[in-house]
């Protein structure tokens, strides 16, 4: 399986062969080493993976998750990543399907950061994407009680941490040595209604995955309707 974590905002291009974005039951992605190349530049790379019966060959550039999203989602196929190794790498349906939540959830990040969709855009497309996280209150390796939030550069402002993964929280709490930590999920909307049970907690934002490539900063106050 292909690790969409390290792929996800990579420039990439959907392969058509022949003007057809899908042969063999399967959607073929290139995973571009930089944006400079030309669209011929690139498409000569692609023939070079699909060797002398590759036919006449066109991109749509994108982004990788884009275009696994456009697998799984619109074609329901499974899919061939070319340009990360000299062999052509694989990926069933089967196996897209299982990780069906971190894609949209990537899918939704990379639009708001690119600015193609507003926050209140975003905040619809995650409601209901489950989030992890833990308490705000806890302690640190040394035993001392402590706020475990993130600050966003210079800024004064305060953010709640909450991740796509139990393992990404984990890894933060060892990052911050945080110990004894209790592990938690819950829907966008209703952390961000939560914030409002406690007044210490109610001018907090929210951050998303602050320690990775897809960190999403929801300010201080932004409150979703049903």
């Amino acid at each position: 399986m292909i690790d969409l974590w390290d792929l996800w905002y990579r420039p990439a291009a959907l392969v058509f062969r022949d003007k057809k974005p899908v042969w063999n039951d399967t959607v073929f992605a290139y995973v571009m080493p930089n944006s400079n190349s030309s669209d011929e530049e690139v498409a000569a790379a692609i023939k070079s993976n699909l060797g002398a019966n590759a036919g006449t060959v066109s991109i749509q550039r994108d982004f990788f998750i884009n275009v696994v999203f456009f697998a799984v989602m619109r074609e329901q196929k499974n899919m061939i990543a070319l340009g990360l190794d000299k062999e052509p790498v694989a990926v069933n349906l089967a196996d897209l399907k299982a990780e069906l939540s971190l894609i949209n959830q990537l899918s939704a990040i990379l639009a708001y950061k690119r600015k193609a969709i507003t926050l209140e855009q975003f905040a619809q497309e995650m409601k209901n994407e489950v989030l992890y996280f833990s308490t705000p209150f806890g302690e640190d390796d040394q035993g001392n009680n402590k706020l475990f939030l993130c600050s966003a550069n210079e800024s004064r402002t305060a953010y709640f941490p909450v991740f796509l993964s139990e393992k990404n929280l984990r890894t933060f709490c060892e990052t911050v040595h945080r110990r004894g930590y209790v592990i938690l999920k819950n829907s966008l909307q209703q952390i961000l209604s939560g914030l409002d049970a406690n007044e210490r907690l109610q001018e907090l934002g929210v951050v998303i995955e602050p320690q990775n490539q897809c960190n999403t900063a929801i300010p201080p106050m932004f409150r979703m309707t049903v």
